[in-house]
C-alpha cells in the first residue's frame, strides 16, 4: 500500500503547525522533566534542540508512548534507566562545549501515529539538519565545539 503524496503533505503541514504551537521545555536538570505535562495515553513525537550563543539547531527526532516519555528523556539527557542511552554521551559532549537543550513534543492520538510521523520527519530533516538520528557520532565533540548554525 502506498500513501498518496497529498495525504503525506497534509500530515506534514498539520504536524508543523502543531509543532510551532508547542511549548519549549528546557532540560538542564533532572527536575526540569517534572515541568512537562505528560499525556500518558497518547503517543509522542519529540524534537531535541541544542542552543549555543543564541542560535538553535534541531538535533534529534524521537518517538515514545506517552507513559514512557519521561524515561526516554532521563536516558537521553541524564543516562538514567534501562532504556536507550544512545544519545547521552552526545548530549554530554554538547553540554561540555556550551550547549543547552530544550524539547518540543507533539502528542498523537492514536498512539501508533507517532511511528509514521517520526519516520516522515526524520526523512525530511536528516540531511538538512544533520540530525543525530541513525548516525555514528564519532566527531560529536568536534561538532559541538565548532558548531555553527547555517
Amino acid at each position: 500500500m502506498k500513501l498518496n503524496q497529498s495525504i503525506i503533505d497534509q500530515l506534514k503541514t498539520e504536524f508543523i503547525d502543531e509543532l510551532n504551537k508547542c511549548n519549549k521545555y528546557p532540560i538542564k536538570t533532572l527536575e526540569d522533566l517534572n515541568n512537562i505535562d505528560y499525556q500518558k495515553n497518547n503517543g509522542a513525537v519529540y524534537f531535541i534542540y541544542a542552543t549555543k550563543n543564541g542560535k538553535t539547531k534541531l538535533r534529534y527526532i524521537g518517538k515514545s508512548k506517552g507513559n514512557s516519555l519521561k524515561s526516554r528523556f532521563k536516558s537521553h539527557f541524564f543516562g538514567i534507566g534501562k532504556g536507550t542511552v544512545s544519545r547521552f554521551q552526545t548530549v554530554c559532549n554538547y553540554r561540555e562545549n556550551g550547549c543547552e537543550f530544550f524539547v518540543k513534543i507533539v502528542w498523537t492520538n492514536p498512539q501508533s501515529l507517532r511511528n509514521l510521523l517520526e519516520e516522515i520527519f526524520i526523512d525530511e530533516f536528516r540531511s538538512k539538519e544533520n540530525l543525530w538520528n541513525g548516525k555514528k557520532l564519532l566527531t560529536t565533540t568536534y561538532i559541538a565545539h565548532s558548531w555553527s548554525v547555517t
